[in-house]
């Protein structure tokens, strides 16, 4: 057992209660230890994403193509071949470390989550799988606490108090963006809310919730001041 497989275990146990980002932290602490986070991170883009590949077995083909026995290789290719078998065997120890450090941090999540979590995860078969069905419970956890300031700023719209309106919404906007995730919109009423229904040019102040309909999800601010200084001059 290496070194750093000997660290004491800082992570509590996941419940709804518990600080999602904290607890992420703590986990990918440990998971950096193993050398494993790139195969385990739920919220890393498509194209940086590591998935574990095991080696090829080399075969005397690969030196000599179309070779079917070592009587077809020269004394050459017999370098060559001792060349890529070592190399192949280098390649297996690291994939063996790898899977190890996968495992040991698939252990770590299942043991660090309470009853209700590890329903949530028993056909999860990686880490990142784990982890991936995890972030999407806490991101519509938090959705549901900002529900009731959704509530509020409804309230506000149908008032003059518009100043205050895109305050809020400011501070609203700001807290969403991070959280945004298609498959959580598709889940979650909340988001049903916020999709245009005329389209950006409505004059209605809540339909510059364009920004978070867009496939950039751009924070326009420049365009919500412009708005702001309309409605006072009004």
């Amino acid at each position: 057992m290496t070194l750093h497989r000997q660290q004491p275990i800082r992570l509590e146990t996941l419940t709804p209660y518990t600080d999602w980002t904290l607890w992420m932290h703590d986990l990918e602490f440990h998971a950096r230890l193993e050398g494993v986070w790139n195969y385990c991170n739920p919220d890393a883009p498509d194209d940086e994403t590591s998935e574990l590949q095991e080696p090829e077995t080399p075969h005397i083909s690969t030196v000599r193509p179309g070779a079917t026995s070592i009587v077809d290789l020269g004394q050459s290719d017999f370098a060559e071949l001792s060349s890529v078998v070592n190399q192949y065997w280098r390649q297996v120890s690291a994939y063996d470390n790898i899977q190890d450090g996968l495992r040991t941090v698939f252990e770590l999540i299942k043991s660090h989550v309470d009853e209700h979590h590890s329903n949530l995860i028993k056909y999860a078969e990686t880490p990142r799988e784990q982890l991936t069905i995890l972030s999407l419970e806490f991101k519509k956890h938090h959705l549901a606490q900002m529900q009731p300031e959704w509530e509020r700023i409804q309230h506000l719209a149908r008032s003059p108090q518009v100043q205050e309106l895109f305050e809020r919404w400011k501070d609203l906007f700001a807290n969403c963006v991070e959280y945004i995730d298609q498959d959580v919109r598709k889940e979650d009423a909340f988001w049903d809310c916020l999709e245009p229904a005329t389209g950006a040019s409505s004059s209605s102040a809540l339909h510059s919730q364009y920004w978070i309909a867009s496939q950039n999800w751009v924070r326009d601010l420049e365009y919500m001041d412009r708005v702001v200084r309309a409605a006072q001059l009004r």
